[in-house]
Formats: C-alpha cells, sequence, structure tokens
C-alpha cells in the first residue's frame, strides 16, 4: 500500500480542528419548521421533536472535515507498530481511501481512536455530544440546513442532493451514488465541511427517544456493547430529510458498522 510506504517516510496525518475554538452559547436544539413538523408521523423520533433550548457550557475545537482513511489508516499502522495487531485497517468503501471519509468503523473503534489521538497530541479528544455535534452544526443558524431552508444545489452529498458535477473539483465528480472525498463542498459558519450528507457521524451520546438531558452527556463506556448510542448528519446513502441538521438516528454498537458510518473528533485544544 503506498500510503504505509508514506508512513515510514515520516507522512503523519492527523485530523484538522478548528483554528478558533467552538465559543460556548444557548441554542434551540432540534427541528424548528413547523410545516415540516406537521407532515411527521406522532411517533417520529428522527428529527428531535419537540425541541428544547440547550446551553453549551464550554469551548470546543472540532474536525473540520470527518476522519479520512489516510488519517485512521496512520493510527492502525502506529497500533501494528507497537505490537497491537487487534485493531484492523477498515474495508474501502467504494470510491476510495486516502482523503474519503473513514467508514466501517464502530463506535467502539471512532472512541478509540479519538482516545489515541489526544494521547498523541497531549489533548483530550473524544466524540461530540450530540447537542455539541448539532451546535456545531447549526452555526448560529435555526435553518433546515446549515446553509438556508432550501436544499439547493451542489451543497451535500445525499442521495437526491442535485449535485451539478461541473460545479465540483474533479477528484469530487461521481457518477454513483457513493460517498465523496472530504470538503468537497462549502463549510459553515464555524468552518465544518460535510455536515450534512456524506456520512453519519458517530456522538458519545445515548440515543433516546426524546431530548432528556441524555444529548448533553457523554458515555465513553466502552465495556458494554449494547448500548444505542446517537449518529447525527445524514449519507450519501439517504435522502435530502436526513441531510437536515435536526436529522438523528439510534444504532445498537455491539460492534455495528456501515459503508456510510463515521466520524470527526472533539479536542478540548488545537493540535499544534
Amino acid at each position: 500500500m503506498l500510503t504505509l510506504q508514506r508512513f515510514r517516510l515520516g507522512y503523519a496525518p492527523l485530523p484538522v480542528l478548528t483554528k478558533k475554538p467552538i465559543p460556548p452559547d444557548s441554542f434551540n436544539m432540534g427541528e424548528h419548521d413547523a410545516a415540516f413538523i406537521a407532515n411527521l408521523s406522532k411517533n417520529e423520533k428522527n428529527f428531535g421533536v419537540p425541541g428544547k433550548v440547550v446551553q453549551i457550557v464550554r469551548p470546543f475545537y472540532l474536525g473540520k472535515t470527518e476522519v479520512t482513511y489516510d488519517q485512521y489508516d496512520y493510527y492502525v499502522w502506529q497500533q501494528h507498530r507497537s505490537g497491537n495487531t487487534k485493531i484492523t485497517f477498515p474495508i474501502t468503501v467504494k470510491g476510495g481511501r486516502g482523503n474519503y471519509p473513514v467508514a466501517n468503523v464502530s463506535w467502539f473503534e471512532a472512541a478509540e481512536y479519538a482516545k489515541w489521538l489526544g494521547d498523541q497530541t497531549k489533548n483530550t479528544c473524544r466524540l461530540p455530544t450530540e447537542a455539541e455535534w448539532e451546535y456545531a452544526a447549526r452555526a448560529g443558524t435555526i435553518t433546515a440546513y446549515s446553509w438556508g431552508d432550501k436544499l439547493g444545489i451542489g451543497n451535500a452529498n445525499c442521495d437526491g442532493c442535485g449535485n451539478s458535477q461541473s460545479n465540483l473539483k474533479e477528484e469530487c465528480q461521481k457518477k454513483d451514488l457513493t460517498a465523496m472525498p472530504v470538503a468537497c463542498f462549502s463549510p459553515n459558519n464555524f468552518d465544518l465541511y460535510d455536515i450534512s450528507g456524506n456520512v453519519w457521524e458517530w456522538t458519545c451520546s445515548n440515543w433516546e427517544d426524546q431530548f432528556d438531558g441524555s444529548e448533553q452527556q457523554c458515555n465513553n463506556d466502552t465495556t458494554k456493547r449494547t448500548q444505542v448510542r446517537v449518529l447525527r448528519g445524514g449519507s450519501w446513502f439517504d435522502n435530502q430529510d436526513r441531510a437536515r441538521v435536526s436529522a438523528r438516528s439510534g444504532v445498537l454498537t455491539s460492534d455495528a458498522s456501515g459503508d456510510d458510518v463515521g466520524f470527526r473528533v472533539l479536542c478540548e485544544s488545537p493540535i499544534e
């Protein structure tokens, strides 16, 4: 693998965090569009209804993109060098590795990567809580998507997002329904890419059908394999409703993974 040869030559890719800390503040969490809510079934649990006001109390730095294959492969390579061969290279998604968002990674593997990143950089890193994720994704907005209430064209990678290939750089053009390299579209107001679509993103929060405070809690217990964790952001496989900032999903974390599920990391301090 060419990338492994680059690692041996000193190539050490790590996630790029937001340049400035995302500041603490309160925000309205959950779906805001009354017309959209009116069309949901009474038992719908995937759009944060009813919403609530949530206070983010500490600043944090978040990965500008989802963790890429290059970044995760470097972590696995380092583990193998130290004798830990239980951690394996994830399956390649249709499209490629490199700058594509890493997928086929379980919640436990994502949480372990974040911990390793913190150890490597003398930092405290983890997955974001569900509330931190939505706060960062909204970046001060209350619209359906971070760029507005209309999906538009060329804003995200999802099924039906209507991307105009001519508007994308060459490496981002595709013919099939697949993930795309990270940062193919414009970032939100906090300089975060691919908040909507591309791959779902693991959070460290337990799933509850309605917001009850769990969305602000980080459960990093890696010993219990039967907890339901929250995914956010939608993916290349999902329709435009799942690309809404309010969209959420719960997955039993008994080593579950998929080719449309990845993650991004949160750190308390910048990575120097």
